[in-house]
């Protein structure tokens, strides 16, 4: 497995909803584990937010600027077009989290070790005023530019300067675009219950709600839907393959890889099959699962288990971006409704979707993707299954000779560095409300703690243990 350095990202949040204090390292994968109500999704939509805060200014500005001819603007100003989006698009997401209550929030787009850390802060301050802004070199370099972009326009290439500009003089981010980043919601399977043509009117219906401004949730939604119907237009871009199935896909597009990316591939569909209990196939716009060693029977995906519906759009994304440019996904639940073997299984799907890598078909370098994974969950099986192939790849590094064996355990392809991996727990403190937040990561081993992994059995355990001293007394009495 060929190793790129990745710069780490950092969010620090204060009194925001629940979540009294929280300091994330944002590193390739990020694991948020926690008992419902203690505030994940909300550092995940922050996360998500902030890392897709530089399409929106763009959206922002090509509306303003470009594409709006009858009212375009000429003259840029850094307050009203970038701080004061920033402020009305947090607002319009976050309010009904904070009302009026004091909050600071700073997200470091560049690693705040480095000498020039590059971050917003976002805050409700002692006035009640939502304020934003950047440190103080990005802001001058991003005014900067944008004014003199927007003086010498040009309405044929605006996005691709608008980009350069972005990501350049202010996050440091290698690519920004909407297909780039999705947030795979929970019940996922609402996708698959209804037909396409209830999807596009929902979808329509819900895009155009008089100008009203949406909810996070409801934009996150309209995004996943979206996402979903790509995925199926992409599959059905095969239109000379009868059944397009992750297979068919495969072996037609693959030819030309290295084997490095033929193995990971691989291990992707070995693994979605273990998952699905067969072979995902789109034929004639109707979704089914030929299942395992029954080639002539197989069952509509709408009448398969919650479980496989669950799955399917996790699946097929990180299938379809394998071989796509720095994506960055967040997945909630993505255990829901599977049994802890297939969780395992997914867990290494995740893992080479962070390996994947792609190289030069001259082979003079490598093209590193540098994919992104934030997941929320409940399950300790998520976190053991991650373990396992931090252990395996920590062997390995202690001992070059042991590979061999570990291999025989563990995928290659599923190896992790812990130096690419973060995972913290939030707990919700009794008779108090706030949540803290802590990694649980040991920064010796790269582990993650195996007294947080028992401590879910050792409750358990006391209360059986409990019940058995009562148990053994009875007989006792007797």
């Amino acid at each position: 497995m060929k190793k790129n350095k990745t710069n780490v990202q950092k969010i620090i949040i204060k009194n925001f909803g629940p979540v009294k204090d929280a300091e994330i390292e944002i590193k390739k994968t990020l694991i948020l584990i926690g008992e419902q109500a203690s505030g994940k999704s909300t550092i995940a939509k922050l996360i998500y937010f902030f890392r897709t805060l530089p399409e929106e200014l763009k959206i922002h500005l090509l509306q303003n600027f470009v594409h709006n001819k009858q009212t375009s603007k000429t003259k840029f100003n850094f307050d009203i077009d970038i701080i004061e989006t920033i402020r009305q698009k947090f607002n319009d997401y976050f309010k009904h989290i904070y009302n009026s209550s004091s909050f600071k929030i700073k997200y470091f787009y560049r690693n705040p070790d480095e000498d020039d850390p590059t971050y917003i802060l976002l805050e409700v301050n002692e006035k009640q005023s939502l304020t934003a802004e950047f440190d103080a070199d990005s802001r001058k370099h991003l005014e900067k530019k944008l004014s003199q972009y927007i003086t010498r326009i040009n309405p044929i290439v605006p996005e691709f300067e608008f980009n350069n500009i972005l990501k350049s003089h202010l996050l440091g981010l290698e690519t920004i675009g909407r297909k780039n980043n999705l947030f795979i919601i929970a019940g996922r399977n609402a996708t698959v219950s209804y037909s396409r043509t209830f999807e596009k009117q929902l979808f329509a219906d819900l895009s155009n709600s008089n100008g009203q401004s949406k909810s996070y949730d409801e934009t996150l939604m309209l995004e996943f839907i979206e996402r979903v119907d790509e995925i199926k237009n992409e599959f059905e871009a095969y239109h000379f393959i009868e059944k397009k199935s992750f297979e068919n896909i495969f072996n037609n597009n693959n030819s030309n890889n290295v084997e490095e990316e033929k193995t990971i591939y691989k291990t992707v569909l070995k693994n979605s099959n273990l998952i699905l209990k067969g072979n995902y196939e789109l034929e004639n716009d109707s979704e089914n699962i030929r299942l395992n060693g029954l080639e002539e029977k197989y069952i509509l995906l709408k009448n398969a288990s919650t479980g496989q519906q669950e799955v399917i759009r996790i699946l097929q994304d990180i299938f379809l971006a394998l071989d796509k440019h720095n994506n960055f996904r967040v997945i909630e639940e993505p255990e829901a409704h599977l049994f802890p073997e297939a969780q395992k299984l997914l867990v290494e799907i995740f893992a080479c979707f962070i390996n994947y890598h792609k190289e030069y078909a001259e082979g003079k370098e490598d093209y590193y993707q540098d994919n992104k994974l934030i997941i929320t969950t409940h399950s300790p099986y998520i976190l053991t299954a991650y373990n396992n192939l931090l252990f395996a790849n920590r062997v390995i590094q202690k001992n070059e000779e042991q590979k061999e064996e570990v291999l025989k355990i563990v995928d290659e392809a599923c190896l992790l560095d812990s130096e690419d991996f973060g995972a913290y727990a939030l707990k919700i403190v009794q008779n108090d409300g706030d949540v803290y937040c802590q990694s649980i990561v040991n920064p010796k081993t790269g582990l993650i703690s195996q007294n947080f992994l028992d401590s879910v059995s050792d409750i358990l355990n006391s209360e059986f243990h409990s019940l058995y001293d009562l148990y053994t007394k009875s007989f006792a009495r007797k």
